[in-house]
């Protein structure tokens, strides 16, 4: 009976890692979609890219995805460094 909680313990954790992982693919997923349209001339106008402004990313991420609405991704002329 121990070996069926312990293995039923496991799962869950692993379950909620694969739920997190997918989370993160599906976000990586519609971030390339929108980078494929991509038209910005720098990467200072494109939202999809860190403005020179932001905080450093953090060096355990190696992309931070950012999220745009719908398939333009440039950022307003006021938020342009």
């Amino acid at each position: 009976m121990e070996a069926q909680a312990d293995a039923s313990i496991c799962s869950s954790r692993k379950l909620d890692e694969v739920e997190a992982l997918l989370e993160r693919t599906k976000a990586m997923k519609g971030w390339l979609e929108v980078a494929q349209e991509c038209g910005c001339a720098t990467p200072a106008e494109c939202a999809l890219f860190d403005a020179p402004d932001d905080a450093p990313v953090d060096d355990g991420v190696g992309l931070r995805l950012v999220k745009v609405e719908g398939t333009d991704c440039r950022r307003p002329p006021s938020a342009r460094a």
